[in-house]
């Protein structure tokens, strides 16, 4: 311990708080959970000077990564999770093989049952998701409204953002492609910027390509718009 009070373990001059170096090929750091630790108290956690908890790492499972401010903060026997970034899954409890990138991902994804298998990448993607399954949602604020819906594939910045009800077998690609009101329906392909970008709920296998391609189209079925 130095007089300017830095602690060093391994070393007599330590640069930093507490330096650890290490003298052998061994894991050189252990942080061992109490038997009754919970994810909401998590392993590591990080705060500002005022005392503002800014990040933590936490995992509850061999197979689950916990990492950002309240990321898997209610997890409850969800396995093979990964969440990253402030708030991603926070109220994810038993849902399995869901990956989670991004501030606020699949926040509320909150399945009962075994399953889910979601994967959202980036801010705010799947926000809304409470029993999604099998989506894929990525870019800003895609599917961010989509509280159910399976088997949907929305890439790029705001695609499917207001499909409150995501559907079945979508797939959207293109910003704001595929956009939505109430719904979405099943099964429409949409490419290209804004195509079929107020869609509801009673469309259903329709193909629309391009630039605005039937961005005035709420309904219908069997429609192909190049």
């Amino acid at each position: 311990v130095l007089a300017n009070g830095n602690v060093g373990i391994g070393t007599v001059t330590p640069s930093a708080k507490l330096e650890v170096a290490g003298s052998s090929d061994a894991v050189q750091m252990i942080i061992k959970a109490n038997g009754v630790q919970s994810n909401t108290n998590p392993l590591l956690q990080l705060r500002n000077s005022a005392g503002i908890v800014l990040s933590s790492f936490h995992s509850d499972d061999t197979t689950n990564t916990f990492l950002g401010l309240l990321t898997g903060n209610v997890n409850n026997g969800g396995l093979r999770n990964t969440f990253i970034g402030s708030n991603a899954g926070t109220l994810h409890t038993i849902g399995v093989d869901d990956t989670f990138i991004g501030y606020q991902s699949g926040r509320i994804q909150n399945r009962l049952d075994a399953k889910g298998r979601n994967t959202f990448i980036g801010s705010l993607t799947g926000y809304s998701a409470t029993v999604a399954e099998q989506n894929v949602f990525v870019g800003y604020a895609a599917g961010y409204s989509v509280n159910t819906g399976y088997y949907n594939t929305f890439i790029g910045n705001e695609t499917g953002f207001n499909a409150s009800s995501g559907g079945v077998g979508n797939t959207s690609v293109g910003h704001s492609a595929g956009r939505g009101n109430a719904g979405y329906g099943n099964n429409n392909t949409c490419i290209g910027y804004e195509a079929g970008k107020v869609f509801i709920g009673g469309a259903a296998n329709n193909t629309l390509i391009g630039m605005r391609a039937g961005d005035a189209i709420t309904s219908g079925v069997h429609n192909i718009i190049i």
